[in-house]
């Protein structure tokens, strides 16, 4: 079993819009060789103010340190990631450094742009970006044939 990191802006979204598209990207993948690797996974309770997603926690185990080493482990377990940038407000540091480190390490990198959004012409999403997809199901039909 292969495994795709989902990537994308989680500060300032709403628990829907951040977790929505992650599950959509399951099921398009769900009856191939990919399983998903959410980064959300066990955070939600912990990490949203009210309905609002933030940067920060607050439990003992979840500290700031605890989380982006899971994640960056996270990456390390994937053999692609996908990094969706669509309902982003602003650029997202925490995906930009998961993009960088993605690409450091050879995985490839399927980037979803809105071409409307305030990714939609930066070189530090577009240039390590292997794949560039105009929508999450255009981004998963890359990933089955890699």
């Amino acid at each position: 079993m292969r495994r795709v990191y989902l990537a994308g802006p989680i500060n300032g979204l709403t628990v829907s819009q951040a977790t929505a598209w992650r599950n959509h990207a399951a099921l398009l993948l769900e009856y191939t060789d990919f399983e998903c690797i959410d980064p959300l996974r066990g955070k939600i309770s912990m990490h949203a103010d009210g309905d609002r997603l933030m940067d920060g926690y607050d439990n003992l185990f979840s500290d700031d340190k605890s989380v982006i080493a899971r994640d960056l482990y996270d990456i390390d377990r994937a053999d692609v990631l996908l990094l969706n940038t669509r309902w982003a407000n602003s650029a997202s540091l925490g995906s930009l450094v998961e993009l960088g480190y993605a690409k450091c390490r050879n995985i490839p990198i399927v980037t979803v742009i809105d071409n409307e959004g305030p990714w939609a012409h930066s070189a530090w999403v577009r240039v390590p970006s292997t794949f560039i997809a105009e929508s999450l199901e255009d981004a998963t039909d890359i990933i089955r044939t890699l």
